[in-house]
């Protein structure tokens, strides 16, 4: 099922109706700014504040039913995760991950295999 879910605060995925999916993470302990957030700070941001903030994040391929998408993202960004993204960088992985054809990818549907 493509669509978006929060897996905590900070964090969020995103799954294409290829079967790809990513998720963002720029809460406390992740490659991003707030790497080094505190229990005391994090909780502060998040419940006196409201919100969290970063200029980067870290993005990992959570799904990829061809393998595809890590391949590049390992070759690209040395990792995956892959930490301290911009957000520019972060759209281009999303497009990426978005137009991978894989066996759930409509241009295959109805195809044989």
């Amino acid at each position: 099922m493509s669509g978006f879910d929060s897996i905590r605060q900070g964090t969020f995925r995103i799954t294409f109706d290829n079967g790809v999916g990513v998720s963002i993470h720029f809460a406390a302990g992740s490659y991003s700014d707030n790497d080094d957030l505190d229990f005391k700070t994090r909780l502060q941001n998040s419940y006196e504040l409201g919100k969290l903030e970063s200029s980067n994040a870290e993005v990992m391929i959570t799904t990829d039913p061809t393998g595809k998408v890590v391949k590049w993202l390992e070759r690209k960004h040395g990792d995956n995760p892959a930490g301290r993204l911009t957000p520019k960088e972060v759209l281009e992985v999303l497009k990426k991950a978005e137009s991978v054809l894989t066996p759930n990818s409509e241009a295959n549907k109805g195809k044989e295999k």
